[in-house]
């Protein structure tokens, strides 16, 4: 009601001054800041860095190998499974599946189709360069028979798997046909 009345007075006579320090209110820099958005802002600024460095920590430590499980079965699996094949009599499914596999493996080798007949695969393998195997053309005409036949003993099954698995080797194919061909000759 003073500051109203002194200010009421008549102009230019009238000089109103106020201060709230020179009132008790003496309260400085730190108090306004205090009450600023200012501490909440440097808070954030304070986790984002624990974070910066959380992260970088995480992303610079130990390098540790990812173990990976092996898609490989195991050799009890690949024993019971020849043990059937064994009893039911099955060389000529063991030895399907191993020709299967040195076709398709082949065919990728050779970049053609994996569906081709037997003697484009042959024909396919003779026009390239160290590609004259001799009895190649013949293992393969015999196997094809003996399966379309399905008149194939133990004996003869493992023979021509180990056939198989001399070509393959012959023609660059042992990494991907080892495993099928030593599974395949294990079940003959």
């Amino acid at each position: 009601m003073a500051l109203f009345l002194n200010s009421v007075g008549p102009p230019g006579q009238t000089r109103v001054l106020w201060d709230e320090y020179f009132h008790g209110v003496r309260l400085g820099l730190w108090h306004y800041v205090a009450h600023s958005p200012l501490p909440w802002a440097l808070l954030q600024l304070l986790l984002l860095a624990a974070f910066i460095i959380l992260t970088f920590a995480r992303r610079s430590g130990a390098v540790r190998p990812i173990t990976r499980e092996s898609r490989l079965s195991p050799l009890e699996f690949v024993a019971t499974l020849g043990a059937l094949y064994e009893r039911r009599g099955e060389a000529a499914g063991a030895l399907e599946i191993a020709f299967s596999h040195f076709r398709f493996l082949l065919a990728r080798r050779l970049g053609i189709s994996s569906t081709l007949a037997t003697a484009g695969l042959i024909r396919s393998v003779q026009e390239k360069p160290g590609g004259a195997i001799p009895g190649f053309a013949e293992t393969l005409a015999q196997i094809e028979l003996a399966l379309k036949l399905r008149a194939v003993s133990e004996p003869k099954a493992l023979a021509w798997i180990g056939e198989l698995y001399d070509c393959a080797a012959r023609l660059g194919l042992e990494q991907g046909f080892a495993g099928g061909v030593t599974e395949s000759s294990r079940m003959a």
